[in-house]
């Protein structure tokens, strides 16, 4: 077999096609795995955000469930025949301010008060902030999951000296 002879030039034209060639394929092949690759960074990275959100609500969901049983095991706690109006009338004649105050049962609609709870209002004429304070301890101290909603106003009365006017709206869960 005849050996083949190139010119100079012919064998610098085909070694720079064939590095063209290499360079040229070389890269197509590169840059498909490397697409690949950054694609999977941020996948990962996307999935890490997820599952950090993830964990997040997990523990927001066991908080709100714990809080769910406290005030289970307080609601078992007190008897099954428990009314607000009764609980915070029995309370107001321990703080002696029974004549002073005015008892209302209400509707939950009245308020954006959600299903499942029990609504009172009551106004109390003629109390210093002492009194006042007296019967709150009262009936946080009772143990009954009974809580100020709202206190709709708190004024003195038209002579200073007689007190103050106050109208708090109670809720407990039934």
């Amino acid at each position: 077999m005849q050996k083949v002879s190139l010119k100079k030039r012919e064998k610098l034209l085909l070694t720079v096609a064939c590095i063209v060639l290499v360079g040229v394929v070389g890269s197509q092949l590169l840059e498909g795995p490397l697409k690949k690759h950054e694609q999977s960074k941020t996948d990962l990275q996307n999935a890490r955000l997820r599952l950090e959100e993830v964990r997040n609500w997990d523990l927001e969901i066991q908080a709100q469930r714990a809080n769910e049983e406290a005030i289970r095991q307080l609601t078992k706690g007190r008897s099954s025949n428990f009314n607000l109006v009764t609980f915070l009338n029995l309370t107001t004649g321990k703080t002696g301010l029974q004549d002073r105050a005015e008892l209302e049962s209400r509707s939950r609609r009245n308020f954006s008060i959600p299903e499942g709870l029990d609504v009172a209002e009551l106004t109390l004429r003629g109390v210093s902030i002492d009194e006042l304070i007296s019967f709150l301890h009262e009936v946080y101290a009772g143990g009954h999951l009974v809580a100020v909603y709202k206190m709709d106003q708190m004024k003195p009365m038209s002579d200073p000296a007689q007190g103050l006017e106050c109208q708090l709206t109670f809720v407990s869960p039934k």
